[in-house]
């Protein structure tokens, strides 16, 4: 499937109930990439809270570093259907993998379901291959 058709996908198939390990940003990049690529990246990690999902990312010492250990090498640059890494807040303490959609990044909250970031935040990035 191409970028902006999975993109759609994982936007309609969001579980409009939210929660964490169902409806957050990690599940949503995952949604995603398994539409592009076929294959499912997250399906090792089970979790259903935000407690239990920020000690898979400490395990991996880090977001950047699971989206790595998962996705493969970082790329220099982002281009639109790229999974990214968004810098949320001005401190630089809060981080959420979404979907470069060209003009905005995609990404999921479990509280607060769909939000659109502006492209300056990205961090990171990773071609779906």
């Amino acid at each position: 499937m191409n970028w902006p058709d999975a993109l759609e996908h994982a936007i309609d198939t969001q579980d409009p109930s939210g929660g964490w390990g169902v409806a957050d940003c990690c599940q949503f990049v995952n949604r995603y990439y398994r539409a592009v690529t076929g294959k499912d990246v997250a399906g090792a990690f089970q979790y259903a809270s935000q407690a239990q999902a920020l000690r898979i990312v400490a395990e991996h010492g880090g977001l950047k570093t699971l989206l790595t250990d998962v996705l493969g090498p970082s790329d220099e640059e982002s281009h639109p259907g790229d999974v990214v890494l968004v810098r949320l807040d001005e401190d630089g303490q809060l981080y959420a993998p979404g979907i470069h959609a060209g003009y905005c990044v995609h990404l999921v909250h479990p509280d607060y379901g769909l939000l659109r970031v502006d492209t300056n935040r990205i961090e990171g990035a990773w071609r779906c291959r």
